[in-house]
């Protein structure tokens, strides 16, 4: 596994499909488990994530930060991602690509790459910025 982080825009899709490619590893990106990671959350009963569906979409977002991270479930989604890596058939080695370093991995840490947005590639591969 290795294990790709950086900010929006900075290229760790564009990176993860390259190395895929190269090494015949398959992509786990953990922006598409984002609501399932929710629904996982919420069925837990995770105060953030029923705090976060129980306000409006105005009141979703006026709060300090360190409440819009908790509402984001930043430290619960790690675990989640190591339990979604590890649940893949293990004839596949992941490159995976999401946002933080994975809170919950236990053993030997994968290899990493950081990215990071510059003036040149600043849209992403996509031209999204994500």
């Amino acid at each position: 596994m290795v294990w790709i982080g950086g900010p929006p825009g900075a290229g760790k899709s564009s990176v993860a499909r390259l190395l895929a490619r190269r090494h015949g590893l398959r992509v786990y990106a953990s922006d598409t488990r984002t609501w399932e990671h929710r629904d996982r959350a919420l069925r837990a009963g995770v105060p953030a994530a029923l705090d976060f569906e129980r306000l409006s979409v105005e009141r979703r977002w006026s709060a300090p930060p360190e409440v819009l991270v908790a509402r984001s479930l930043h430290h619960e989604r790690g675990p989640m991602v190591v339990e979604d890596v590890r649940s893949l058939p293990p004839n596949h080695s992941p490159s995976s690509r999401a946002p933080s370093s994975p809170p919950g991995w236990s053993g030997r840490t994968p290899p990493r790459c950081g990215c990071c947005p510059t003036r040149r590639n600043g849209a992403g591969a996509s031209g999204t910025g994500t």
